[in-house]
């Protein structure tokens, strides 16, 4: 359990929120003029330019903000709603409030980097207590199949055409990405193609292939179209090497995130992702599908344009911001349940970031067996609280993570190799 607070903790945080009694304040001055680290420490948190710059750096996002804050320190999570908003001086109160917290409570081996480091928005640890760590995988790890069966290990080949198939040609791009472009030659047939009709296009015929990702790996393709998409970890995506025809169909497993290219008018094809007998259409939109097996649902989340998500004969059209949960179990009686969610949490895999806002434990150690390839394991009765961790980047060790769940004193951690032991705190 955690140590309570020292007296001159509770001093600062009470001149900080304005409510310190003259008795009070006039003990503050006397510790503030005996102890240059107290004096220190004070004005730090009451350098509004200072904690105004620093807050910035560690979220532009509010809500994230005081998520990330209250994973550090849950006294807080009373103290401020999420759903209201606040002025900036008050957030730098709240900011201020955290680090005291974390200063006092005899977390010794926890502290914020400072100055530049610090912009990093992560809280660094200065020592493991585990027996061993697992490292952050490395990113771009996936495998391309190409139609005829090879395979290639796309982090073991250089920028540039990987592949001829027909008029197309894959490429590697310097960023990683793999991306279809038409060749010279391709591009003269095309000029043909579109004076034919589209029987006749669709006699050329046309080859699919097949990017995977295993867990702890992630990858970007571009598809023919100019469509793209960020494959989360141990998910595949099937896909033409170009589209054909009167709709632009791919199929999904796991995780990706979707920024659909617009059809120009006349002859708009629709963009068609098929997850386990779902199917989402859209024109041109920005959009999530996660459909992992081991959870109970298949979410599909919209972050701009609008998208039918169609299932077992039921369909509903979401809007921004909105969320649609199809059951892996055929339910064709039942309407899809829709709910407006935060979509930085959503995507904030693509943006290599851990987002999690009021989760179960068990959510968040799925989340982490797939990004850190490890084994995780259960011992005796599981933590009913829920927890919040966001804006932490996910190329640190898995300890990071662990530690800031810890904190709350909910919950224990044992590394052995890859498996990680998960306990009740008592």
């Amino acid at each position: 359990m955690r140590k309570p607070l020292h007296p001159i903790a509770i001093l600062i945080i009470k001149h900080l929120e304005g409510r310190a009694t003259p008795q009070e304040q006039a003990e503050l001055n006397d510790e503030v003029n005996a102890s240059a680290g107290t004096r220190a420490l004070l004005e730090e948190l009451t350098d509004e330019y200072r904690m105004s710059r620093d807050l910035s750096a560690y979220s532009a996002d509010k809500k994230a903000t005081w998520a990330k804050i209250v994973a550090l320190a849950p006294e807080l999570q009373e103290k401020q709603p999420l759903e209201k908003p606040v002025k900036r001086t008050r957030w730098i109160y709240y900011y201020s409030v955290a680090i005291i917290l974390l200063l006092a409570v005899g977390i010794s081996s926890w502290h914020f980097y400072l100055g530049d480091q610090r912009s990093n928005g992560v809280v660094q640890l200065d020592q493991v207590h585990y027996k061993n760590d697992v490292d952050a995988p490395a990113s771009h790890c996936a495998t391309l199949t190409l139609a005829d069966g090879t395979m290639i290990n796309l982090d073991e080949v250089h920028t540039g055409q990987l592949a001829g198939q027909g008029i197309m040609e894959v490429v590697k791009r310097e960023d990683g990405a793999v991306e279809y472009q038409e060749s010279a030659i391709g591009s003269r047939q095309s000029a043909i193609n579109s004076r034919q009709s589209a029987v006749g296009n669709r006699q050329l015929g046309v080859a699919y292939n097949t990017i995977s990702t295993p867990k702890g790996g992630r990858h970007k393709i571009v598809l023919a179209d100019g469509s793209v998409v960020w494959l989360n970890a141990a998910s595949s995506l099937r896909y033409p090497t170009r589209f054909v025809g009167n709709k632009r169909v791919v199929e999904l497993t796991g995780e990706g995130y979707f920024e659909v290219a617009k059809q120009a008018a006349p002859g708009k094809r629709p963009f068609i992702v098929k997850v386990k007998g779902m199917q989402v259409e859209v024109l041109g939109t920005h959009f999530n599908v996660r459909s992992y097996t081991d959870e109970p649902a298949i979410k599909t989340t919209l972050l701009e344009g609008s998208v039918k998500v169609l299932k077992d004969g039921q369909s509903v059209v979401l809007q921004p911001g909105q969320q649609a949960a199809v059951s892996h179990q055929s339910q064709p009686s039942l309407p899809i349940p829709v709910q407006t969610v935060d979509t930085e949490e959503a995507i904030a895999w693509k943006n290599d970031l851990f987002m999690f806002n009021n989760a179960a434990i068990t959510t968040i150690m799925g989340e982490l067996a797939r990004h850190y390839n490890v084994e995780v394991a259960y011992e005796g009765n599981l933590p009913a609280d829920r927890f919040n961790i966001m804006g932490i980047p996910q190329h640190v060790p898995i300890s990071r993570i662990l530690k800031t769940l810890e904190l709350t004193s909910k919950v224990r951690f044992e590394i052995e190799g890859r498996k990680i032991m998960v306990r009740k705190d008592q």
